[in-house]
C-alpha cells in the first residue's frame, strides 16, 4: 500500500482512529490511566473519557458484547449528543430500521453526553504503545474459567 501511494502520486481514502494498547494493558493491571476531560458546551459540567471507558461502556444493544476492541475503534466513533442533527437525534433515540448512533452503557462517565456513532465509511485502527509493541509469541494469558 505505501509503495501504491508514493509511485502513483495518490492519497489514502480511509481516515485513521486510534487503539491506546498501553491503557488498555494499564488498565488490566490495575493501574492508573491517562484520559481527557470533556466539558460540555456552556455548562459547568463535564465527564472524563478514554479509549478504554469507550469500550467498557459500548452501548448494550446489538451485540456490541462481542465485538473486539479493532472492530469497535474500526466501525465506530465517539460522539457529543449536542452537535448532532435533529435526524440523528432521532435516530439515537427510535427504533429505526437502520440505526446509526447509539447510547453508551449507564455506567459510561459521559452517558447524558455523549453517544456512539456507526460510521459510514471505516477507519484504519493505528495501534499506540508506550514502548514498543510486544512480541505476541511472547505473550501468555492465564485464563481463569
Amino acid at each position: 500500500m505505501a509503495w501504491h501511494l508514493v509511485m502513483k502520486d495518490s492519497r489514502f481514502s480511509h481516515d485513521f482512529s486510534k487503539i491506546l494498547l498501553s491503557q488498555f494493558e494499564s488498565w488490566l493491571l490495575g493501574d492508573d490511566i491517562q484520559f481527557s476531560y470533556w466539558r460540555n458546551k456552556n455548562k459547568e459540567t463535564g465527564w472524563i473519557d478514554s479509549n478504554v471507558f469507550q469500550y467498557i461502556y459500548r452501548p448494550e444493544q446489538c451485540d456490541f458484547d462481542t465485538v473486539c476492541v479493532w472492530e469497535y475503534f474500526q466501525n465506530y466513533e465517539m460522539r457529543v449528543i449536542s452537535s448532532l442533527s435533529t435526524n440523528q437525534n432521532e435516530n439515537m433515540e427510535s427504533d429505526f430500521e437502520e440505526i446509526f448512533f447509539y447510547k453508551f452503557s449507564n455506567n459510561y462517565p459521559g452517558y447524558d453526553s455523549a453517544c456512539l456513532e456507526k460510521l459510514m465509511i471505516c477507519k484504519v485502527p493505528m495501534l499506540y504503545y508506550k514502548d514498543h509493541i510486544p512480541d505476541l509469541e511472547q505473550f501468555v494469558v492465564n485464563m481463569m474459567w
